[in-house]
């Protein structure tokens, strides 16, 4: 049965405050000691890593036990030996829900060393979770634990995950712009100094506050952008429309589902993807008005021709192949293709054999390279 909505109540206002409160301390652990007892998990956390494979993996985590350091350090050092990661997180796309006890039987796995050794003592019998990045430049989740004797997950319980998603993805997007500022201050110098990055800072009626020189510069020699009173606009009144909402679902605390717009340039051969973040924190004077911080990427359009001759992939796998590169959820591919959730997992593992892959994010990395 549907259960009411979460939104507006004092305890999701409360998980909203503490969630990005973590972006502006650099510590996600008073957010996840709330929701870990608002869910009566026994752990959370969330993990960061770059896909530069030299790069250290950041995690925060509370637990209700005193977990064994041994089980931490074997994890941390064999992730891909996670049967919940090869079998199911894998192959999701940036901002699925992370629930793979409706597809894989984990006693299956009870007698494997990675079992043993992680799940067993990490109590780690039920998981609920999302994923929150996964692109070309990291990947990053967040999870909540049950052990074998506890409860499965309610339907309530995954309905406040739900809700919460597409806000924990935005205080990630930002904690890794952010997360070695330590004054509140130099966060407008970090977004202005950003080289790789169009960054802008604007109002909830769209008046451009703060950019940085790549903004200004795509702003100037991009057809699909115009600069009216110094209020940011999209040419295309459809876009705009979908760019204003998104505004607008944040002010409400209501993300949409998919909080990217993605414009197609077929004069330029150029993809450009919008997104924006809440910036609660960031007062430029004494108004209380609200801001947010927009970002905008853009990439030569993929030569999907290339991509199916270099690893001879099918029609069908290359199908599947744009469809995750534009974060289509697997559910939608599944009714999409026709095809069941098992045999969808199954086209996707040949596709990462054959382009020598392991994760989805190696996937957007590898994509890249065809731009």
């Amino acid at each position: 049965m549907q259960q009411e909505s979460l939104v507006g109540s004092p305890l999701f206002s409360e998980l909203l405050h503490q969630l990005y409160g973590s972006v502006v301390v650099g510590d996600w652990r008073p957010f996840l000691q709330l929701i870990m007892e608002t869910t009566n998990s026994n752990k959370a956390f969330v993990s960061l890593k770059k896909t530069d494979p030299n790069s250290p993996l950041f995690m925060n985590i509370t637990a209700k036990f005193d977990m064994p350091v041994d089980a931490l350090v074997y994890y941390q050092q064999r992730p891909f030996d996670d049967p919940f990661f090869f079998d199911y997180v894998r192959y999701l796309p940036e901002g699925e829900t992370i629930r793979p006890d409706d597809f894989i039987n984990i006693n299956e796995y009870s007698t494997s060393e990675f079992s043993k050794k992680v799940l067993t003592p990490l109590r780690c019998h039920y998981v609920l979770g999302a994923l929150l990045l996964r692109d070309h430049e990291h990947d990053a989740f967040f999870i909540l634990n049950r052990g074998e004797e506890d409860d499965p997950f309610s339907y309530r319980e995954q309905e406040l995950i739900e809700q919460l998603k597409p806000h924990i993805q935005q205080s990630m997007r930002l904690f890794t712009l952010f997360r070695d500022v330590t004054n509140k201050n130099d966060m407008l110098s970090v977004v202005l100094n950003q080289n790789d990055k169009a960054l802008l800072v604007i109002n909830s009626n769209r008046k451009i506050k703060l950019s940085n020189h790549k903004a200004d510069a795509l702003l100037d020699n991009m057809p699909c952008f115009s600069i009216a009173g110094n209020r940011f606009r999209l040419k295309n009144t459809a876009e705009n429309l979908r760019f204003q909402q998104l505004i607008e679902a944040y002010l409400q605390n209501d993300i949409l589902n998919n909080d990217r717009l993605y414009l197609q340039l077929t004069e330029t051969g150029i993809q450009l993807s919008l997104s924006i973040a809440p910036l609660r924190w960031l007062k430029l004077d004494s108004s209380e008005e609200s801001l947010f911080l927009l970002t905008i990427s853009y990439q030569q359009n993929i030569c999907w021709q290339g991509v199916k001759e270099e690893y001879d992939l099918t029609s069908r796998e290359l199908e599947l192949v744009i469809a995750l590169h534009s974060n289509q959820k697997l559910k939608d591919l599944s009714a999409e293709f026709e095809i069941s959730y098992s045999t969808l997992r199954c086209h996707l593992r040949a596709i990462f054999k054959k382009c020598r892959i392991n994760s989805q994010s190696e996937l957007m990395l590898l994509l890249n390279q065809f731009s």
